[in-house]
């Protein structure tokens, strides 16, 4: 019988941090794709993403500038 993965616990916040992030993202109205695309991505800035569509830039334009 084989003995039960342990999950790496680096691994695990990962995963919570991006789950976190892309929640903030929604609330915020980036789409599925876009929360998506941005929350896995180390380089984007949470706050700057927020802020382009709060200041009512299109998703498409901060996707742009963003990744």
């Amino acid at each position: 019988m084989k003995a039960p993965e342990v999950a790496d616990p680096k691994q695990l916040e990962h995963r919570a941090v991006v789950a976190w992030r892309f929640q903030v993202l929604q609330r915020a109205g980036y789409s599925w794709d876009g929360s998506t695309r941005l929350a896995v991505s180390r380089e984007v800035d949470l706050h700057v993403a927020l802020e382009l569509l709060a200041r009512g830039c299109p998703e498409s334009t901060a996707l742009r500038i963003l990744v």
